[in-house]
């Protein structure tokens, strides 16, 4: 009866909650999954972030976006751009290179962008033409004559319905080097989804010339590497040529078909003089110059075998051929010893501070031992490199030769004393012909060229043909810079009309050409049979450049840019304004975007330049030891020690001698030098002193052993002789006298 009851009152107390339940809904705690909470809620259904309602972003939204640049050695643009095709084109002839570049870029990106590229150029290189294209047509560059930002920049910022692409293209040097900045636009993407539209690309051409002299009847060129850019297309060249023959791109041949490159690696054209046609061929042209004219003279010789000849090979064996000269000399001796015919009669010597022999009788090329000349480098003759002592050895030589060429084979480097001076002189009244063979990184100093000048000789800095030659990878165009020393002579003495002057070129020798250039008043210009004219079209631009800068006529290369004629004659408009410019060569059109390569910035140039670091200046003249710290890493105290323990214990024997018994002598001399290169480049020896004690001096500077160091050191050290008198007498009255002489008995 009791569990009745108590069930009873169990249905009682559910019934009330049941229509709770009804009246006021459930509770929380009923229908709360303990898996779906706030803080830990894995199947997303107490999030409050309304993905469902989220629609995609316009495209016009989207384009609002920052889209970033993509910077290569090469190419800079947005992502979607690339270059797909890059074709030269080298064309030899009148002494010059012309170098046609075309450059095909296309974008896969969803917006217009401009390209900026970095085309790495030959120093002395200038711009001959610009042309921009695209399936709606074409612009040719012109002058560009704004600085900074100018009609192109423009014409990126304006607004407009142009139709044609613009382009624009400036020389620059850089830390890299020399080479063309091009900029242009717009290059329109090319959807990927489209098939059978119209395709969308930029073609870019660009030419640039520069100097390619005939050297041993060959001409070479090099097209230097753009750079390491994955987005950069392989070369592909191709060469031509009316006046030379036998084309090549790295030693394939070029005229054919093309030869295909990576965009990383340099490419050498060359092509060869051939041996028939005229004897002489010369071409004079003339081209405005600033308010005048200016004016390009040159004459090539038919090539011709060497001709066998007495030779005297002088070794530079002084230590500042160790630092990058010493391991090419045998390699030149080499390539000497294969140019030179048979018959031809040889005698080696090797000098510095002395000389010495290595072949005294004469000797064909084929006895010559290049492990005798090797050794011979290594002989300890000095610190200094002197011709005098030189010619002391082989003038007994050049007497007994007919003709002789007197060949030094070094880093182009000369101690400069009056008798080194002196001995040139020496070797033009003997006849004997003088030459330098420099196959150090440095051009031949100055010294050197001055001595040679005043004999009229000549010298060829071949660093860069030797280097290559010593790292085995070819003899060919060292020998070519050694033929001309072989070579017959054509013109004795070749000279030129440059308007009211005469131009005297030297003598010409075969296989090699004669130029010159330089400004012109009024009168005839002609050399040979030549007489002045214009140049071809496709060079009169690169040519009025290159002679204005030459004739510091101008302070800036020529700048091209393929504009609209309005943009151009308008200049550019003021920068920093509160509206986009306007411009006749626009290329956004309303409502559209164009991404640019780089950023512009009023009152900053937008080409880059070559960083400037601070160089010190060379001192001029020094008292006793000039400061030089900072200069050179030459210790002040170990040059004061070397000078006082090699100079001077030999300096008294040389006063010793000339002193000859005499007990009032006395004299003071300095010793002014310069000290580079391990060794004594200049030296002289001043005071009032003989000609013999002066020459004795200047020998003691010869023992130097002077350290490695950097830069460069002057140096003025004096040295004085006092007298030796005798020792005093004193006179004595006769009382003083009298009273010694008792004092003494």
């Amino acid at each position: 009866m009791r569990s009745n009851l108590r069930c009873a009152a169990f249905i009682l107390l559910l019934a009330p909650a049941s229509a709770g339940a009804q009246d006021g809904g459930v509770p929380d705690w009923v229908e709360r999954d303990p898996f779906t909470s706030a803080e830990d809620d894995p199947l997303g259904i107490d999030r409050a972030d309304r993905l469902e309602r989220v629609q995609p972003t316009r495209p016009d939204e989207e384009v609002r976006r920052p889209i970033p640049v993509v910077r290569g050695d090469v190419l800079s643009a947005i992502a979607g751009v690339r270059e797909s095709h890059h074709e030269v084109e080298v064309e030899l002839g009148h002494g010059l290179a012309i170098v046609r570049h075309r450059m095909r870029f296309a974008s896969r990106a969803r917006h217009a962008a401009e390209v900026r590229y970095r085309l790495a150029v030959p120093e002395g290189a200038s711009l001959a033409a610009l042309e921009v294209c695209d399936p709606d047509g074409c612009r040719q560059g012109a002058v560009d004559a704004s600085a900074d930002l100018g009609p192109y920049d423009d014409a990126i910022r304006a607004r407009g319905a142009g139709q044609r692409p613009i382009a624009h293209a400036a020389p620059i040097e850089d830390d890299r080097g020399h080479a063309l900045w091009i900029r242009a636009a717009p290059v329109r993407p090319q959807p990927p989804a489209v098939r059978g539209g119209r395709e969308l690309w930029l073609d870019v051409s660009v030419t640039w010339v520069v100097a390619a002299p005939v050297r041993g009847a060959r001409v070479r060129v090099n097209v230097p590497a753009r750079g390491h850019d994955h987005r950069a297309a392989p070369t592909r060249i191709q060469v031509r040529s009316e006046t030379l023959s036998g084309a090549t791109a790295n030693g394939a041949d070029a005229v054919e078909r093309a030869v295909e490159r990576a965009p990383w690696e340099d490419v050498e054209v060359a092509a060869r003089l051939p041996r028939t046609g005229p004897a002489l061929r010369s071409e004079a042209w003339t081209v405005p110059c600033g308010a005048g004219r200016c004016a390009r003279l040159r004459v090539v010789a038919r090539p011709a075998p060497p001709r066998a000849r007495d030779v005297i090979v002088l070794l530079d064996a002084s230590p500042s051929t160790a630092s990058s000269a010493r391991g090419r000399i045998g390699p030149a001796v080499a390539a000497l010893l294969s140019a030179l015919p048979s018959r031809s009669r040889l005698r080696v010597a090797a000098f510095a501070a002395r000389a010495e022999a290595v072949v005294a009788e004469p000797s064909s090329p084929t006895a010559i031992s290049l492990v005798q000349v090797s050794r011979a480098l290594e002989r300890p003759l000095g610190s200094a490199t002197r011709f005098e002592v030189a010619w002391d050895v082989i003038e007994p030589w050049v007497a007994d030769m007919d003709d002789p060429l007197v060949l030094l084979v070094g880093d182009g480097g000369l101690t400069a004393t009056d008798g080194s001076s002196a001995a040139f002189e020496a070797a033009r009244a003997a006849g004997a012909e003088v030459a330098v063979l420099n196959v150090a990184n440095r051009p031949t100093t100055a010294s050197m060229r001055e001595a040679l000048g005043a004999i009229g000789e000549r010298w060829i800095d071949a660093g860069p043909e030797a280097e290559r030659a010593a790292a085995g990878h070819g003899m060919e165009p060292l020998a070519e810079r050694i033929a001309p020393l072989l070579a017959p002579v054509v013109e004795r003495q070749l000279r030129a009309q440059a308007g009211r002057r005469r131009v005297d070129l030297g003598s010409l020798r075969a296989g090699e050409e004669r130029v010159w250039e330089g400004v012109v008043d009024r009168g005839a210009v002609r050399i040979g049979r030549a007489r002045s004219g214009a140049p071809p079209d496709a060079l009169a631009l690169a040519m009025q450049d290159r002679l204005e800068r030459r004739t510091e006529r101008r302070d800036r290369p020529t700048r091209l840019a393929a504009l609209a004629e309005a943009s151009l004659a308008a200049g550019a408009a003021a920068c920093g304004g509160a509206r986009p410019p306007r411009s006749a060569s626009a290329v956004v059109p309303a409502g559209a975007r164009l991404i640019p390569a780089d950023t512009r910035r009023c009152g900053a140039s937008p080409f880059p330049t070559l960083s400037e670091a601070a160089a010190d200046a060379e001192p001029e003249g020094t008292p006793n030891l000039r400061p030089h710290t900072g200069r050179t890493s030459l210790p002040e105290r170990a040059l004061l020690r070397m000078l006082r323990e090699r100079i001077v214990p030999p300096a008294r024997g040389c006063f010793r001698e000339d002193r000859r018994g005499r007990a009032a002598y006395q004299r003071r001399a300095v010793f002014a030098f310069r000290l580079a290169d391990r060794e004594v480049v200049e030296a002289r020896v001043e005071g009032s002193i003989s000609d013999s004690l002066r020459q004795c001096l200047s020998q003691t500077m010869d023992g130097l052993d002077i350290p490695p160091f950097d830069g460069v050191v002057n140096v003025r050290y004096p040295i004085y002789v006092a007298p030796r008198l005798p020792p005093p007498v004193l006179s004595l009255d006769p009382a003083v006298a009298d009273a010694v002489d008792s004092v003494t008995e």
